[in-house]
């Protein structure tokens, strides 16, 4: 079994490695993957319900967690990033208005 423990720890390796190098990665996922009040991951929801049901910190939350921590060892320039649950919820807001074309934002009728 030890073979399968190797291949699962270099998979979660390559993720968090993966994570790390997106920009504003571990921001984006710590921002979706957060505790809530009952001590559950926010973003890990039972299909079709929207109930979370994982424990946090989620399999996700824990990749995220790795990926800020290769980012500190091997990326100081990104160091100073501001991970406040303020600025995470900004950047959730941020993301999910992304979509939003400029002119899809205009009042009707204008």
């Amino acid at each position: 079994m030890q073979h399968d423990d190797d291949r699962v720890n270099r998979g979660f390796d390559v993720a968090a490695r993966f994570v790390a190098d997106q920009p504003g990665g571990v921001a984006r996922l710590f921002s979706i993957h957060r505790p809530d009040d009952r001590g559950l991951c926010a973003g890990c929801l039972t299909p079709g319900t929207g109930v979370a049901y994982l424990p946090y910190p989620c399999p996700i939350a824990k990749i995220a967690e790795a990926a800020g921590k290769y980012q500190r060892w091997h990326q100081p320039e990104l160091n100073d990033l501001d991970t406040s649950p303020e600025a995470l919820d900004k950047a959730r807001i941020t993301r999910s208005l992304g979509h939003l074309r400029r002119e899809d934002t205009r009042p009707y009728g204008d």
